[in-house]
């Protein structure tokens, strides 16, 4: 998973993507990789497959709080590049109202 964040954050999302949906693959209910496939998938162009790659993320329970914070604003974005703005807004809404700590 190191990887494909290093890949994400060089510039190389094409191949942080294929790895990291291989890596999906192998643990499908892994929120980390979901919000990092998530990631991959707005950097290549795909907003509405990141949706739902993020929605799959927030519904499996295993993201962290700092995951959980991320998966929203990719989610808002995402939504955005799918001409979604209620949506995206609504994103923002529950990530402004998640407590700060």
């Amino acid at each position: 998973m190191v990887l494909a964040h290093l890949y994400l954050e060089n510039g190389k999302a094409t191949e942080a993507l294929s790895l990291l949906q291989a890596l999906h693959l192998l643990f499908p209910q892994d929120g980390e990789i979901l919000c990092l496939l998530a990631w991959a998938l707005l950097l290549n162009g795909d907003p509405a497959t990141a949706v739902r790659a993020i929605d799959e993320a927030l519904a499996s329970g295993s993201t962290n709080e700092t995951q959980y914070r991320a998966a929203l604003m990719l989610k808002s974005k995402a939504l955005w590049q799918t001409s979604q703005p209620i949506e995206a807004r609504a994103a923002v809404t529950a990530w402004e109202r998640l407590p700060l700590r």
